[in-house]
Formats: C-alpha cells, sequence, structure tokens
C-alpha cells in the first residue's frame, strides 16, 4: 500500500516537474509546431533534437534535487509525453536505449543540452536552447 502511494507521489512530482521542463522548451520548439500547437512528428525521432532534450532533462533533474531513479525515469516520460502526447514512453525508452549504448552522436547532442541548461541555469532569465533553436529552424522551419 505504502510503496504504491510512494510511487503515486514520485508521478505526481515528476509531471510537475515534467510540464515546467516541456514549458521551458517550448520557445526553442516554436517553429516546428503545426496549427494546432503539435509538434512535428518526425522530432520524434531526430537523435539531436532528443539528445539535446535528454541533456537538459538531466541537468533539471539534478538542480531540482530528483536522486530518485523511480522518479527520474517518471521526469524523463513526462516531459516527452508533454511533448509528444501519446508518444513519450515510446520516445523516453528510445533515448534510454540510445543512452545506454554511449552513441557517441546522442552524447554530442545530450552535452550541447546539458551545457546550454547550465546556461539557462545561470542566466537569470534567458529561456532560449539556440543550438536547438538553431537545429529547429533548419530542418523544421521552413515546411
Amino acid at each position: 500500500m505504502f510503496g504504491r502511494l510512494k510511487s503515486v507521489k514520485k508521478l505526481w512530482s515528476a509531471n510537475k516537474l515534467g510540464g515546467q521542463i516541456g514549458h521551458l522548451l517550448a520557445s526553442s520548439l516554436y517553429f516546428a509546431r503545426d496549427a494546432n500547437g503539435k509538434l512535428d512528428p518526425r522530432m520524434q525521432n531526430d537523435e539531436f533534437v532528443l539528445s539535446h532534450i535528454w541533456g537538459v532533462i538531466a541537468v533539471s533533474v539534478e538542480a531540482n534535487g530528483v536522486n530518485d531513479q523511480e522518479e527520474s525515469g517518471y521526469v524523463i516520460r513526462q516531459v516527452f509525453e508533454h511533448l509528444f502526447p501519446g508518444s513519450g514512453r515510446v520516445v523516453a525508452e528510445l533515448c534510454v536505449l540510445r543512452a545506454s549504448q554511449k552513441d557517441k552522436d546522442f552524447l554530442q547532442g545530450m552535452q550541447l543540452g546539458v551545457s546550454e541548461m547550465d546556461q539557462v541555469l545561470n542566466s537569470g532569465g534567458e529561456k532560449i536552447f539556440k543550438g536547438l533553436l538553431d537545429h529547429v529552424l533548419a530542418n523544421y522551419g521552413n515546411d
């Protein structure tokens, strides 16, 4: 009983943090949204976008004091669910796989996400992830 209650509490906290991270990413992903506000579905397979977001999540989880593996997993899933409704679990699992494989391209994109999130945290208000925005404009802005 208490185990379930703890899991529900972790999921609730993760949902809140996941929404905050999704909101933080919104301005950098703006040009990849359609008229209904949905992100271009091709982004679900865009290694640069996913790895950059993965890096942003990693810093956010640490900065918010989340040190429980179960809760961290919930945060990851909730961020991707916020960005890609109905596909969050699948996208999160893809990212876990790529990260565990230590794929060079994935780790490079993740490191840029980490670096840019560190800059956002230290900027006192700057909320644009330039590397992500540049990629979105180059690959999704003209469609």
